[in-house]
């Protein structure tokens, strides 16, 4: 080994990489409540920004339904509000 360029080929070709890179599971898993909530959030959410669309394509910025609207955005209030309870009760479990 004369050069540099041929000590780094010789590195290159002997040394390979030794670590493990395999994920590790979650060494806390999330909950059944937790997960539901966390569903239930998603599709709330979903539904909300979906009536919004809706009433966008259907009204544009002209009378839109407001009423539909507040409902939509409490219920997803009502889902988030739930899945941080949740997440709060799973954070008191998991850290006792």
């Amino acid at each position: 080994m004369s050069s540099l360029p041929e000590v780094y080929k010789w590195m290159a070709d002997h040394l390979e990489d030794k670590r493990d890179l395999t994920p590790l599971p979650p060494t806390h898993p999330r909950p059944g409540y937790v997960y539901d909530a966390d569903e239930r959030e998603r599709k709330a959410w979903l539904s909300y920004v979906q009536v919004i669309d809706e009433e966008l394509d259907e009204h544009g910025s002209r009378n839109p339904d407001y009423v539909r609207l507040r409902e939509a955005k409490e219920i997803w209030q009502k889902a988030a509000d739930a899945q941080t309870a949740a997440r709060i009760k799973w954070e008191k479990v998991r850290y006792l």
